[in-house]
């Protein structure tokens, strides 16, 4: 855990300095453990904590290894529902299910199709092919119509799990097999804690949007690697 928490912590104080917010002492302990969140993308470090600590303990208790993963896709499911009825956001748990069953399934069929560069092509093709309509209903539905809320979000679970198939096709494929894709797959993690700091930046700079991505994404690289070089010499230390 200290390889999340540490980063995380280090990142809320970062944030707390940065913010500046006059705050009780104990609203400020609050922020910087991340208990109130004082930046709103990290309810997603909170889900991982809890998908991490029941991924040991169903990895501990039981032996069985198809046992292990029905109890733990139950379990997050179930965490799921949990944070649906007091967050209202639903499904945040099934990619962590899909990453389970990508972990643990036989993918020697889709590895031999990966191989095939027209069967790969087909695939990935397929996939943002149907990527691209969920989306795009999701979104008129969402922004248009007045369609019942789950019936909206049952659209934007099936529309956010074909977008994280896409990204492990193209990992599998791709980026996984280039020198950049590897680097910035070592300091994505440092990336995400930083980067609405870098979008923040570069928004009081710029209204052009295309500037504001393009120069966040840089600057948030150069954010991010240097963060990663100080937050793994303070966990080797700490681990000592």
């Amino acid at each position: 855990m200290s390889s999340i928490l540490i980063p995380f912590w280090s990142a809320n104080i970062i944030y707390v300095i940065i913010k500046q917010k006059s705050s009780s002492i104990l609203c400020l302990i609050e922020n910087i453990l991340g208990i109130k969140l004082i930046c709103g993308h990290f309810w997603y470090i909170q889900s991982i904590i809890v998908f991490y600590v029941l991924f040991y303990m169903c990895a501990k208790i039981f032996k069985d290894k198809r046992k292990m993963i029905v109890i733990l896709i139950i379990l997050s499911v179930i965490y799921d529902i949990w944070w649906q009825i007091n967050n209202k956001i639903i499904g945040q748990s099934l990619p962590f299910v899909l990453g389970i069953i990508f972990a643990f399934a036989d993918l020697e069929l889709l590895e031999k199709k990966l191989n095939d560069a027209k069967q790969y092509l087909l695939i990935v093709f397929c996939a943002g092919g149907i990527f691209s309509f969920t989306f795009f209903t999701w979104s008129i539905l969402k922004w248009h119509i007045d369609f019942p809320v789950y019936f909206i979000s049952t659209i934007g679970i099936v529309c956010q799990n074909i977008f994280v198939i896409l990204v492990v096709l193209l990992a599998m494929k791709f980026i996984g097999n280039s020198i950049i894709g590897k680097y910035i797959g070592k300091v994505s993690y440092e990336i995400f804690l930083l980067h609405q700091i870098a979008i923040d930046i570069f928004k009081n700079l710029s209204q052009n949007i295309t500037v504001v991505i393009i120069c966040s994404i840089g600057l948030v690289i150069l954010l991010g690697s240097a963060f990663h070089w100080i937050m793994e010499k303070l966990i080797k230390r700490v681990n000592r």
